[in-house]
């Protein structure tokens, strides 16, 4: 069997959108990932260097004095 007949540079052309499109939309759904794990990470740091935690506000019963 003979293959079709592929005119490749017509087929470049009528694809290029379509693709541009779909990388788009991967960079958009990356970069709002990026803000979302930035948002839900923001501020962490300085809650745990300015409040003590109940295990440091009070001794562990089983060790000894």
């Amino acid at each position: 069997m003979a293959p079709h007949d592929t005119n490749t540079p017509r087929e470049v052309r009528r694809h290029r959108w379509p693709l541009i499109g779909m990388a788009a939309c991967v960079l958009v759904v990356f970069l709002g990932f990026l803000w979302w794990v930035n948002r839900s990470t923001e501020g962490r740091d300085e809650v745990h260097a300015t409040e003590d935690s109940p295990a440091m506000a009070a001794p562990d019963p089983g060790q000894p004095k």
